[in-house]
């Protein structure tokens, strides 16, 4: 019994794309019976991880998941998530390729009619297709890059790769998958500071994570660090004056928790 429960456990590690094995993502029940599909953001799975997929045993039926009813039609289905385009150049929009544009608007447009799992499988070939991480890479001495160790080379500006990560964060955030959304928020914020998203999604990511915590000192410091995130946001150029007050909002009740979670400021 103990070898099989290792069989399952590294099945599910390997069916993974390089990205979310790297940031040892969770795999997520909205990939569960997608083959050859990373079985965390949906990836087609390319190499080695799909050689390694294809010979894994199929995945046992599951219950009900906590993205929404069993791994069927309904865990598919969330709340409707309004995404961004990229971004103007030369006065149009302009995506580089036919294919990515297709990923791209194909994603926006399953995600705003809720179907999550759709989207999170579109949304991370759009990536797979814009945008190429290399962590190891060094490009010069001095760059901002190099400081904050991660480099990318892609066909993607890095204002519009900021977009799509954050795209899928935001998705993330919808499917309950805070902790990935935090991680694409964060490489979101990284390639391009100014953009508003990548840090309300870290925000909220770590808003969800305080809901009915006790007060302590810990949490007390994830409170002040989702603050932090959101006002950012709000130092952003970038962030619509429509979406100001909800982010006001939204920094206020971080600004709450951290009062509420704080040992020193709590009632005993």
């Amino acid at each position: 019994a103990k070898g099989g429960g290792g069989g399952a456990k590294v099945s599910a590690m390997v069916e993974l794309c390089d990205y979310c094995r790297e940031n040892e993502l969770e795999p997520s029940d909205l990939f569960r019976n997608k083959p050859g599909k990373c079985k965390s953001c949906g990836t087609k799975l390319k190499g080695a991880a799909a050689a390694a997929a294809a010979a894994a045993p199929p995945p046992e039926p599951s219950g009900p998941s906590r993205d929404g009813g069993g791994t069927g039609g309904s865990a598919r289905k969330g709340p409707p998530v309004e995404l961004d385009l990229w971004g103007a150049q030369g006065g149009e929009l302009k995506a580089p390729s036919a294919e990515l544009k297709d990923k791209w608007e194909g994603g926006k447009a399953a995600a705003e009619a809720g179907d999550l799992a759709a989207a999170l499988e579109l949304l991370g070939e759009a990536i797979a297709l814009g945008c190429k991480l290399d962590t190891g890479a060094v490009i010069g001495d001095g760059d901002e890059e190099r400081e904050r160790g991660l480099v990318l080379a892609a066909a993607l500006s890095p204002e519009d790769q900021a977009r799509l990560y954050a795209n899928r964060g935001a998705v993330l955030l919808a499917a309950g998958k805070r902790l990935q959304a935090a991680n694409d928020g964060r490489v979101a914020a990284e390639v391009c500071p100014e953009w508003w998203r990548a840090h309300w999604i870290r925000g909220q990511a770590g808003l969800q994570g305080l809901q009915g915590k006790a007060p302590s000192s810990f949490n007390a410091g994830k409170a002040e660090a989702a603050g932090g995130h959101l006002k950012a946001a709000l130092a952003c150029p970038s962030l619509p004056p429509a979406q100001r007050p909800e982010v006001e909002a939204q920094a206020e009740e971080a600004r709450s928790l951290l009062m509420a979670l704080n040992p020193t400021c709590s009632p005993s």
